[in-house]
């Protein structure tokens, strides 16, 4: 039903028809988050995606167009250790500091006398082999692209606890599911993303290094040759090893 409905937009006339569709499948995130990245049930999951992007290219042929295909998951899936998670309750006085987020990333937001740096140091003292790091919000690493700098909203807590790959927090009595991900990319390759691409706007049979995904959004930009904004986190240099022809450039 949502590939013929894709199709149908593609044979709207030109004036009509769409030049960007997004297309989501959550079955293999589904799966994996309930059955690990190893489960059978991720295995059938991503066998269903594959035959359902077969038919989807299969059925967009039938309009006669010269289509580009981006596929790409915003992220990758790790076995978590759920059963030695870190309990949360036992390492942080609530008195002192609200508690938000678990699983790979707790955040700490500092209530009224709470003495941040003081807490932090007793913090770092106890996860010292207990499968965690802990963070200032005004010292973080710059790979994470999360910091004081970057809280335009002020959404960041003041102290972050940040699971080592595999590890995972608990603060409560709920079940952990047994795939997770958002951890720490430089030590966690799991956490790697998909991108194939393929049509008339891409160069044939090349394999590029990994790049960040922000980086998509110029790609997008140089194909539909639309201007890209200023202060924006992605770079020209995918696109310009990937494209045929690179728009990128000359702002169009």
């Amino acid at each position: 039903q949502r590939i013929g409905a894709v199709v149908n937009w593609l044979k709207l006339p030109e004036d009509e028809r769409p030049h960007l569709i997004t297309f989501y499948m959550n079955q293999v995130d589904h799966e994996a988050h309930l059955h690990s990245p190893d489960g059978p049930e991720t295995e059938e999951a991503v066998h269903f995606v594959d035959s359902a992007v077969y038919a989807l290219t299969e059925a967009v042929k039938t309009t006669g167009l010269d289509v580009n295909f981006i596929f790409v998951s915003d992220h990758g899936m790790i076995k978590a250790d759920t059963a030695n998670a870190i309990n949360l309750p036992s390492l942080i006085d609530t008195t002192k500091y609200k508690v938000y987020g678990d699983v790979p990333l707790a955040e700490l937001y500092a209530k009224e006398g709470a003495d941040i740096e003081a807490d932090y140091k007793i913090l770092k003292e106890k996860s010292k082999g207990k499968g965690f790091d802990v963070y200032l919000k005004t010292k973080l690493p710059s790979r994470f692209k999360y910091s004081a700098n970057d809280d335009r909203f002020n959404r960041i807590g003041d102290i972050l606890l940040v699971a080592e790959p595999g590890r995972v927090f608990q603060y409560g009595k709920y079940k952990i599911k047994p795939g997770q991900h958002g951890y720490d990319l430089a030590a966690t390759p799991e956490m790697r993303a998909t991108f194939y691409a393929w049509g008339p706007a891409f160069k044939k049979g090349i394999i590029v290094k990994p790049f960040n995904n922000v980086d998509v959004y110029n790609v997008i930009c140089a194909i539909l040759e639309l201007k890209i904004p200023d202060g924006i986190d992605g770079s020209d240099k995918t696109a310009k090893k990937i494209l045929v022809k690179n728009n990128v450039a000359s702002g169009q």
